[in-house]
């Protein structure tokens, strides 16, 4: 019960392409198996031998330790509904290395079934019935509505997948609404940087359209393609972008037959409108960030600054609006934590353009003067810089020229760094905004080295390989994809490891491109196949029990019903909740920051402090030696102490 230890939780190269559901009724035990059932919900302990005075206790810990017991109730209580059996098989499996399964069954509770976890043969006897007919998008006539969590020309995957994965099932004679969110200009300023500022929906929508002819070579007005808006804020503090306006409250008459939502725990986390699957025939959520890491390197104080408590609110809220809100939950590798009724496929390709550099005759490789090896990620220490700086700081690839390009929030944190270590004479490392992957700049590279571990499947390593550049990675799940099929120009590392970090740059530049790519690799890479994987993995198959669909299921109705009563019935524990999340400030930090303005609080603060203060002589009516002082060092000390005590209260 309770949070799974992080060795049960380490990612393994395991999963499979396509899983086929079986749906039961959910067991007697279970049924009564609800929040406000559960009795006790502490652990127990010996009684105080004496009574301690309430005006001696710590209030402030009080009330830490009966949140994080709260919490840790939660999850325990997802854990224990939604994962426990999932997060068994990780102990129960064979540690042997073994290729992807192409099936994989799913109980009543969106987890495998102990036999196979344990690695206990399961068979499929006689005719293995078909996929039910809301899950089978390859049905003529099928209608798509794609939600996702950003816009262009704001350049991240939720942005630009999601668009290409819309543009191409229109091609297909599909009808399709995007829905994306529209942020304030002012806000655009810190998203978009120099890539422009809209006014209106309508000059961004024309960019965005523009974008899809030149890009992807898709005339978006020649295939049944609508884009349609939603009101959204970017939240600084956590890099990310959340819906003001309740999208489940404005839709049209005909979006009401598959739903995708692209980020589906980033879009449900704070979610208060209806049931997708009460509006929807067919849910399916791509999860395409790591949140777990990401939210690691985002810098939390106080209570979420704790990994666990951080960790066991992320698992718990995770889980239970996946199962909520989702038939299936497709992950793209086996990165990051399992999910209820969860799929592990890669249901994204590249652009043509990225194939059609591939199949140019490849420009000379710059000499040793210039960089050969570059690095294109977006300027935010959890994506991939951290790990980059690290590498090169403990030495091993001193003088093998690297350019690195990105934009972000940490950008000018990252050029510090960088120029730190290049004094040191750790790396000639270069760093500069953000380009295009298909920039001039790039073209004379033959090497992408990408040593992120934070992605659940990183595009830019796929754009690399349909250039027929060569690719250094480490060996982490999110690259079991690549690792698989593109063998013969992927060079691997173990992660964190210096010297094997230092071996696979250079073997990779030693070899210099690529041979082009085999005809079955190219197709692997291209949007349409994609597609076909994305059918293949949102089909469920029912073996058993009343149900034709996972979200009919009594422990995903349970799970909307814990999410709606946070969400609704109790306000002020939604209100904390999404206030520590997104970092907004407590009425204590706003009191505390209005103090550091004072006088006194900013002499305290920042400068030393005479004591007494001046005329204080009179007052008291006797001489005080004015070089009596106190140095800052000594009282800073103690204003930090009731900061932090101020805080945790």
């Amino acid at each position: 019960r309770g949070t799974p230890t992080p060795e049960v939780q380490r990612a393994q190269w395991l999963g499979g392409t396509a899983r086929a559901s079986g749906l039961t009724p959910m067991p007697a035990w279970a049924a009564g198996f609800r929040p406000e059932g559960a009795a006790g919900g502490g652990e127990g302990g010996e009684p105080e031998s004496k009574e301690t005075p309430f005006w001696e206790r710590d209030i402030g810990g009080m009330l830490f330790a009966s949140l994080s017991g709260f919490l840790g109730f939660l999850s325990g209580l997802a854990g224990g509904v939604f994962a426990f059996v999932g997060n068994l098989s990780e102990s129960l499996a064979s540690p042997v290395d073994r290729p992807e399964s192409i099936w994989s069954v799913k109980g009543s509770l969106g987890a495998p079934p102990l036999d196979s976890q344990s690695d206990s043969p399961v068979y499929s006897l006689g005719p293995f019935p078909v996929c039910t007919d809301a899950s089978n998008l390859r049905l003529p006539g099928r209608r798509y509505t794609i939600l996702t969590t950003a816009a262009l020309p704001w350049r991240v995957g939720p942005a630009v997948n999601a668009l290409v994965r819309a543009l191409h099932l229109a091609k297909s004679g599909c009808q399709v609404v995007l829905r994306l969110p529209w942020v304030e200009p002012e806000a655009q300023e810190k998203l978009f940087g120099g890539s422009g500022r809209f006014e209106d929906k309508a000059s961004q929508e024309q960019y965005i359209r523009q974008w899809c002819v030149e890009r992807v070579g898709i005339n978006s007005e020649d295939v049944p393609l609508e884009i349609r808006w939603y009101d959204a804020t970017y939240v600084e503090a956590v890099r990310s972008i959340f819906p003001l306006s309740d999208v489940s409250e404005d839709l049209s008459e005909d979006e009401n037959d598959v739903l995708i939502l692209e980020e589906p725990e980033h879009l449900n986390w704070f979610h208060q409108g209806r049931r997708w699957p009460d509006l929807f025939r067919h849910v399916i959520g791509v999860v395409h960030t790591n949140y777990r890491v990401y939210l690691a390197g985002m810098g939390y104080d106080g209570l979420l600054g704790n990994p666990a408590v951080r960790d066991s609110l992320l698992l718990t809220f995770t889980s239970i609006v996946c199962n909520a809100y989702c038939d299936v939950n497709i992950r793209l590798s086996s990165a990051g934590g399992q999910l209820p009724n969860d799929v592990i496929q890669n249901v994204h390709g590249v652009r043509e353009e990225f194939l059609r550099i591939g199949a140019q005759e490849l420009p000379a490789e710059a000499d040793d003067s210039q960089p050969r090896a570059y690095f294109v990620g977006k300027a935010v220490f959890p994506k991939g810089w951290t790990e980059l700086l690290s590498l090169l700081g403990k030495g091993g690839c001193a003088d093998v020229p690297l350019h690195a390009f990105g934009s972000g929030a940490d950008f000018e944190a990252i050029v510090e760094r960088a120029a730190e270590l290049r004094d040191a004479g750790a790396t000639k490392l270069e760093v500069f905004p953000e380009v295009d992957h298909i920039d001039a700049r790039l073209r004379t590279c033959s090497t992408l080295v990408n040593p992120s571990t934070s992605e659940i499947l990183c595009t830019v390593t796929a754009e690399a390989l349909a250039m027929r550049k060569r690719v250094v990675l480490p060996r982490h799940p999110s690259n079991r994809f690549f690792v698989d099929n593109f063998a013969d120009r992927i060079h691997v590392f173990e992660p964190g490891d210096a010297p094997s970090f230092a071996q696979a740059v250079r073997a990779a530049l030693e070899e210099g491109w690529a041979p082009p790519l085999t005809a079955p690799q190219r197709e692997l890479l291209s949007w349409e196949a994609a597609i076909e994987r994305l059918f293949d993995a949102v089909e469920v198959h029912v073996l058993s029990g009343q149900y034709s669909r996972p979200s009919q299921v009594q422990s995903a109705r349970l799970a909307y019903e814990a999410h709606a009563g946070i969400q609704r019935d109790t306000p002020s524990l939604s209100k904390l909740l999404k206030d520590a999340t997104l970092k907004s400030r407590s009425p204590w930090e706003e009191t505390l920051a209005q103090w550091r303005d004072t006088e006194i609080g900013k002499t305290l603060m920042t400068g030393q402090v005479s004591w007494p203060p001046p005329g204080w002589e009179s007052a008291l009516g006797y001489p005080v030696l004015k070089d009596e002082q106190v140095e800052r060092k000594e009282l800073l000390p103690l204003a930090k102490e009731v900061e932090t005590t101020d805080r945790e209260r």
